[in-house]
C-alpha cells in the first residue's frame, strides 16, 4: 500500500473509461454513481496551463466553505485547460491539504487518525458535454512514531508525524502523454477534514518532461 510524504498527492492523468469511487468516511452518496453532480458543477477555479517546461497552474480555497456547497457538490473543483502538447510532454495532477500539517510535530497521532483527503479526477476533452470520472478516493492519515536521534520536543520524546496513506478502493489514473491535438480540461473536486472540522485544499498541474 503506497504512502506519501507530505500534504500533496499526486497522480498521473489518464485518458481512460470513468472510475466509480465508492466508500469510506467522505465517499460520495449511493446516488453518486447515477447523477454526479460535480461533473457539471461551474468550477471554484479555471486555469490554463503554461505550455512551458516545468510550469504549474492551480488554485487553493479561501477557506472550508466548499463544504457547505448547496450546488450538490461539497468540493473544491479546480478546472485546468490543456492545450496540445509536444512530443513526450505529459502533465500530473495534484491534490492535498492546504496546510503542512505532516512534518514532525504538526499533528497528534490522534488527529492523524482522524485526518481524510478525498478527491476525483475528471477529464473532459474537446467536444465532450460533461466530465468523466479518471479515478480518485481517499487518503486516510496514517501516524509514524518518533526515532530517537531526530526530532524531539521540549522534553526530549522523539516526534512522530503523519503520512496520507491510499485507502482500499482508490483508482490512480494512468499515464497519458497529454493532448496532441484539440484542448482537454482536467478537473480536480477534493475535500478534507481532520475529526469534524473541514480544512482549506488545494490543487493544480505540473508540466513535466516524461521519458520517450
Amino acid at each position: 500500500m503506497r504512502r506519501i510524504h507530505g500534504s500533496m498527492v499526486a497522480v498521473l492523468l489518464a485518458a481512460s473509461a470513468a472510475s466509480l469511487i465508492s466508500g469510506g468516511v467522505l465517499a460520495d452518496p449511493p446516488q453518486a454513481h447515477l447523477v454526479d453532480p460535480c461533473r457539471a458543477v461551474p468550477p471554484n477555479r479555471f486555469v490554463t496551463l503554461p505550455l512551458t517546461q516545468g510550469s504549474s497552474a492551480g488554485g487553493v480555497s479561501p477557506d472550508a466553505a466548499y463544504a457547505t456547497a448547496t450546488n450538490g457538490c461539497p468540493r473544491y473543483v479546480i478546472d485546468v485547460r490543456v492545450d496540445p502538447l509536444e512530443q513526450f510532454k505529459s502533465v500530473r495532477l495534484d491534490a492535498g491539504f492546504a496546510e503542512d500539517l505532516f512534518q514532525p510535530g504538526d499533528l497528534s497521532e490522534d488527529q492523524c487518525a482522524a485526518a481524510v483527503l478525498d478527491v476525483v479526477y475528471y477529464a473532459k476533452p474537446q467536444g465532450q458535454p460533461l466530465f468523466n470520472r479518471i479515478g480518485g478516493g481517499r487518503w486516510n492519515g496514517h501516524w509514524v512514531p518518533g526515532v530517537h536521534g531526530r526530532q524531539v520536543d521540549i522534553e526530549g520524546n522523539p516526534l512522530g508525524h503523519c503520512e496520507l496513506q491510499e485507502a482500499p478502493g482508490f483508482q490512480a489514473p494512468g499515464s497519458i502523454l497529454g493532448p496532441t491535438s484539440g484542448t482537454n480540461i482536467y478537473r480536480i473536486a477534493v475535500r478534507a477534514k481532520i475529526g469534524s472540522a473541514f480544512r482549506t485544499v488545494k490543487g493544480g498541474a505540473f508540466l513535466y518532461q516524461a521519458m520517450p
